[in-house]
């Protein structure tokens, strides 16, 4: 049993009054026929005593209402109970390797990160769950479910002495000590020791570095994006031929275009100049000013095949950060079917018939047909969804759909609110979801299919999700849980860009769109061959003992007060009842 708000027991202290005023209680009057035989006793009686306190029900009644109400503001709870609360589980997994013995952040990096650690832990409310793993050679927990003083005093155990650390292993632990959704899991290891690849699954996670860092701007990898020929229109009333276009059409040059993002990562404003080469030679550059935490992007034609270099050259003279990107050749035409019931001009229509290369075509749920699947490369559906398992199309969007094969769609979000996104996602290259806001009852609570993985998340569950499942139709399927029209997603510049990616998803295939988002499809291909497994986290493979539910027990308390207060009113009416009585 423990006191959640123990100040509250200074209320006792009423109980001194209390008995004051019993001590100097009233004296009863009492008629009598004559005082002579009185007269005689008060000669005979001892010296004057101090009144003592002689105990009555009253009495009782009123100190057990103090202390009973008293308590019920002190809230006593079930050990532990606190835990099961509601408060999302915080997990932290700590690198204790010997390269954390590093004294480039003073005293030493291992001293700087429990400092740090103790100071958010002091933060936390008092109930919050806390579990903190050491990924060391063989990943240990320090302490598991505790409350953050507990887990505070768990920090000065912690020693650099493992030669290696299993940050995989480590964060494969940690999963398991998620109980359910909305935990945070933060892992603290040294900057030579990289963070492996992880896919979150309604879990926060964040990855924390510590050691010099020579700069504090980041260039993001470049993104090269071209847009598929265009062949002339056709005169009017004339119908566009199948297939490609004749040797003699003909064609517009293709337009290419490179996207790049600089990020602050410090805590001063940079002074930075982006520059564009070719071939040694530049063919741009721009000038950048960032402040702390800012982040710019810059977007500049190309050609197409072009094999680009993009630098950054401080306020200093000296050259910061690289990257190189190849633009690639531009694509075939993608066809794309909406079936919605909205008129040409909404936000999703717009977007799909101004995304580049594509050829739209919009048609009623009313007239769709089965055959309708089976000739575009991209099928769009709006809030609807025929009878029966998915349509056998080729690529599928479903845009708040009212249920989902293989899922479940439920009831609405009580907090929309974008909370994640997955890290190296290639539908959401150079897609920036920050300002995004949806509005209440718009996004439903939903249960994704086992070949579906979250790429956006709320607290409640997934805003955006996609899956490929191979040799299967449809191959592809993305999911947007809510509708866009009841949110900022249409006035974002981030719609357009995801519809893109989207179109270059379902059409050229991954390797097609990890060529534009790493800039080279060969070093994409290698980097993704020798990555390992990502670590899932997820909070529903939670491998310990959830806590209990609460047990609090100030409202009996309330209602045992409330119910001796009424006792103590009617009490001293029953003599006078019983006086009237007879």
């Amino acid at each position: 049993m423990s006191l959640l708000a123990p100040w509250f027991l200074a209320g006792l202290l009423v109980l001194a009054p209390l008995l004051t005023l019993h001590l100097r209680r009233r004296r009863r009057r009492q008629e009598v026929a004559s005082l002579l035989l009185w007269r005689e006793l008060a000669s005979a009686a001892p010296g004057r005593r101090r009144t003592a306190l002689v105990p009555s029900l009253l009495l009782l009644l009123q100190v057990l209402i103090v202390v009973l109400l008293v308590l019920a503001l002190a809230r006593p709870a079930r050990d532990g109970a606190e835990a099961g609360a509601g408060l999302a589980p915080q997990v932290y997994v700590l690198d204790d390797s010997r390269t954390m013995r590093a004294t480039d952040v003073a005293p030493d990096r291992l001293t700087a990160v429990r400092r740090d650690l103790e100071r958010r832990l002091a933060r936390l409310p008092a109930a919050t769950p806390v579990t903190v793993v050491a990924a060391g050679a063989v990943p240990r927990l320090l302490v598991a479910g505790a409350s953050p003083d507990a887990a505070s005093d768990a920090l000065a155990d912690l020693r650099a002495t493992a030669p290696n650390a299993d940050l995989r292993a480590g964060l494969t632990l940690a999963g398991g000590q998620l109980h359910r959704a909305g935990g945070t899991v933060t892992l603290v290891h040294a900057i030579e020791n990289s963070a492996p690849r992880v896919e979150r699954d309604g879990v926060a996670y964040a990855a924390v570095t510590v050691g010099t860092r020579a700069d504090d701007q980041v260039l993001e990898q470049p993104i090269a994006r071209c847009a598929p020929v265009a062949t002339p229109a056709p005169a009017a009333g004339a119908t566009r031929p199948a297939g490609p276009p004749s040797a003699g059409s003909p064609a517009a040059p293709p337009t290419c275009t490179v996207f790049a993002a600089v990020r602050n990562d410090g805590d001063a404003s940079l002074g930075e100049r982006l520059v564009v080469e070719r071939d040694g030679t530049a063919t741009a550059s721009r000038a950048l000013t960032l402040a702390p935490g800012e982040r710019v992007e810059v977007a500049f034609p190309a050609p197409a095949g072009a094999r680009l270099t993009i630098r950054l050259d401080s306020s200093t003279g000296t050259a910061a950060d690289s990257a190189t990107v190849t633009v690639p050749a531009p694509a075939s035409p993608t066809a794309v079917t909406l079936v919605s019931d909205r008129p040409a001009d909404a936000p999703l229509a717009r977007a799909l018939a101004a995304t580049p290369g594509v050829t739209l075509r919009l048609i009623p749920p009313q007239d769709y047909t089965a055959a309708d699947a089976s000739t575009p490369d991209l099928l769009v559906l709006d809030r609807w969804l025929p009878d029966g398992e998915l349509p056998a199309a080729r690529s599928l969007l479903l845009v708040a759909p009212p249920r989902l094969p293989g899922g479940r769609v439920g009831a609405a979000l009580a907090d929309p609110t974008l909370s994640g996104t997955a890290a190296a996602t290639l539908l959401l290259a150079g897609v920036d979801l920050d300002a995004l806001a949806i509005d209440a009852g718009a996004a439903r609570r939903t249960t994704l299919p086992t070949a579906l993985r979250a790429l956006a998340w709320a607290p409640g569950g997934p805003l955006l999700a996609a899956g490929t499942i191979p040799g299967e139709r449809p191959e592809r399927i993305a999911l947007l849980t809510f509708d866009p029209q009841a949110s900022t997603l249409p006035q974002l510049p981030a719609f357009p860009i995801l519809l893109a990616n989207v179109v270059a998803w379902a059409s050229g295939g991954a390797a097609d769109l990890a060529a534009a988002g790493a800039g080279d499809a060969t070093s994409a291909a290698a980097t993704d061959a020798s990555a390992a497994d990502p670590v899932i986290l997820r909070a529903s493979d939670g491998g310990g003992t959830l806590p209990g539910p609460p047990r609090e027990w100030w409202p009996w308390l309330v209602a045992a007060g409330l119910l001796l207060l009424l006792a103590e009113w009617s009490y001293p009416r029953w003599p006078r009842r019983r006086e009237s009585a007879a």
